[in-house]
């Protein structure tokens, strides 16, 4: 590959559930969904799947990788319609993991 043609940077992400990963809402059309959490993308797997598995065990489990492909799908879900998909990192994180914040869901 030429310098010009460099390749697209690779991105893991994970998502934090306050409330559980189990947690379920019901929206007001009816419909029900899990609770929303936090998107965090990650520049290395080995970083994500370290942070995943450094949860304490409390009753519940709270961080879960995700792959592109579910994050996709949770950006297209109704509680998402009508919002932007591209997200800009409002956070770089400093607490010993190298992630950043994207938004919620």
């Amino acid at each position: 590959m030429s310098e010009e043609q460099t390749k697209p940077k690779r991105h893991y992400y994970a998502r934090y559930h306050d409330y559980g990963i189990d947690t379920l809402i019901e929206n007001s059309d009816g419909t029900i969904e899990r609770f929303p959490g936090t998107i965090m993308r990650f520049t290395c797997r080995k970083v994500r799947d370290a942070w995943v598995d450094a949860e304490i065990w409390d009753g519940t489990f709270r961080r879960e990788a995700m792959s592109a492909r579910n994050l996709a799908r949770a950006l297209r879900s109704p509680a998402r319609r009508g919002s932007a998909t591209r997200w800009e990192a409002s956070e770089k994180r400093t607490d010993g993991w190298d992630y950043e914040v994207l938004g919620c869901h």
